[in-house]
């Protein structure tokens, strides 16, 4: 319909020819027409489908969310608050950790730049070990977070480090479920591996 404000995969451009099933009408009553772009967009729903679909929290467990300053992140900490978990975040600076604890309520945060052993760090901080963990970086971090993972579950969103290699995780104190929201592999004997991609959220999304 004339004058209605859509959102889709479309170009970076000032116009734009599309078919109708290939974008969104926004509904302005939801909020500022900027937030189909973020919490309401593809980030907040990869976090929103991805965090409740994959995670199931519970109240009480112990959720770790890597990248937890980053678009994602942020909107994941903030729905497992919500839903009574304790939220430990992992970011890149002492400015980023104040924002999560102070603005955010993260119950605790970790400075990874700053922490010359992680993985006490992580320890320290997650005494009871980690239930759900919301992966958005890989590598060293993941790796650290791993040993610690509980009968829970573990799993990776836009883990850069893995882009394009392959790699095996030795899991920590149990068995668990790996999961990935992008192409990724990560395998392990005791793990079931369950490929649901950001294509659940926006299949999702599609949806309405």
């Amino acid at each position: 319909m004339k004058g209605n404000i859509v959102v889709g995969n479309l170009g970076w451009q000032d116009y734009s020819i599309a078919e109708a099933k290939d974008v969104r009408r926004i509904n302005l009553e939801f909020g500022p027409v900027s937030t189909a772009l973020g919490v309401l967009g593809m980030t907040g729903l990869t976090a929103y489908f991805g965090f409740l679909e994959i995670g199931e929290p519970k109240k009480g467990e112990t959720v770790v969310v890597s990248g937890a300053a980053g678009a994602v992140g942020t909107i994941v900490g903030q729905i497992a608050k919500i839903y009574g978990c304790r939220v430990v975040g992992i970011a890149g600076s002492d400015i980023k950790v104040k924002y999560l604890k102070d603005e955010l309520g993260f119950d605790d945060a970790i400075n990874y730049h700053a922490s010359t052993d992680l993985t006490k760090a992580l320890s320290d901080t997650c005494p009871n070990g980690v239930d759900i963990y919301y992966d958005n970086v890989g590598g060293t971090i993941s790796d650290a977070v791993i040993t610690l993972i509980t009968t829970g579950l573990a799993f990776l969103c836009a883990d850069k480090s893995l882009s394009t290699t392959r790699k095996r995780f030795q899991w920590g104190r149990a068995s668990s479920r790996c999961c990935f929201l992008t192409v990724r592999s990560c395998r392990d004997s005791s793990s079931a591996i369950m490929p649901i991609a950001s294509i659940r959220g926006y299949t999702n999304w599609r949806n309405g």
